[in-house]
């Protein structure tokens, strides 16, 4: 599956343009918090915004730590609202951070989601040695990061396609160890995933898809565009469906609608967080043996 990594990541999509200025957060409020790791409003929660009761997503933040937008669900019309303040934002307080993407140039999707895997570690309280902190605290600093990721797994051949031999080299620097998981049963797969996402800790998540990406389960609206989004996602292949090549994204937090779980991805097709139905991503159709999985503590 390793070397299968450098295909599909040249189906990038960046249709997505900068967001549009639309309303104010002043009146945002937390109806029903759930706290998660160092987040005392996690993915999950129930905000009132803009006099309706939405579910947070994420609070999205640039790559320089600066505020982005807020990624919340409306149950009632299942659209996914990125959402922007015409004012310096005040939303509440407490919620919990999510990276807003750089889109992927070229094949390159594994060395976009080891960094991002860094920066969203980075926010989500890691602090370990303290030297991940001070080398995402500057543009140069930040810059070669990603430089270097896309580096390690794409050409340094004591690393080359190792996504764990990678990961363990930074925990070194950084003061963390990482572990690989694959499962054969569906059910432990899909539990590991939950459990990890209510940590508010990512996961590194590799495969291969098929032939065709797949319809996510909500629609995609940015502040005032009066153009849905594009839906679409790669998941990992079906037992028996062509291979297509291999992808990499990183799971940051899990929530529930009507019983039924999904995921908040960061996949470097986009240039913002998507969703996952994880019954869908990871179903009994699935080549669950295929999926591979990586966290570091």
């Amino acid at each position: 599956m390793k070397t299968a990594v450098l295909f599909a990541c040249f189906f990038s999509f960046l249709g997505m343009s900068s967001l549009a200025a639309a309303r104010s957060l002043e009146d945002a409020q937390v109806v029903q918090a759930l706290p998660t790791g160092d987040f005392s409003v996690g993915i999950g929660s129930i905000l009132k915004v803009d006099s309706k009761p939405q579910i947070l997503l994420g609070e999205l933040v640039n790559h320089d730590g600066t505020w982005n937008s807020l990624m919340v669900l409306d149950p009632s019309s299942a659209t996914v609202s990125y959402v922007q303040a015409t004012q310096s934002p005040t939303p509440p307080q407490g919620l919990q951070t999510v990276l807003k993407l750089y889109p992927q140039q070229g094949g390159t999707c594994t060395g976009y989601a080891l960094d991002d895997y860094l920066l969203q570690l980075n926010l989500s309280g890691f602090t370990g040695s303290g030297d991940l902190a001070k080398d995402v605290s500057t543009e140069e600093g930040r810059t070669g990061l990603l430089a270097d990721a896309i580096n390690q797994y794409y050409l340094v051949l004591q690393h080359r396609f190792s996504i764990l031999g990678i990961m363990n080299s930074y925990g070194k620097k950084y003061g963390f160890s990482c572990t690989k998981k694959t499962f054969d049963d569906l059910a432990k797969a899909q539990d590991y995933v939950k459990t990890a996402a209510q940590t508010g800790s990512p996961v590194l998540i590799s495969f291969n898809v098929g032939m065709d990406m797949t319809n996510g389960p909500f629609k995609l609206q940015k502040s005032d565009s009066k153009d849905a989004e594009d839906i679409r996602l790669w998941l990992p292949r079906r037992v028996g469906e062509r291979n297509g090549g291999g992808h990499s994204v990183v799971a940051v937090g899990g929530f529930s609608v009507n019983q039924n779980d999904y995921l908040v991805m960061l996949d470097s097709d986009w240039d913002l967080p998507r969703v996952w139905d994880l019954h869908e991503a990871l179903s009994d159709r699935t080549a669950i043996d295929e999926v591979e999985f990586y966290t570091c503590h």
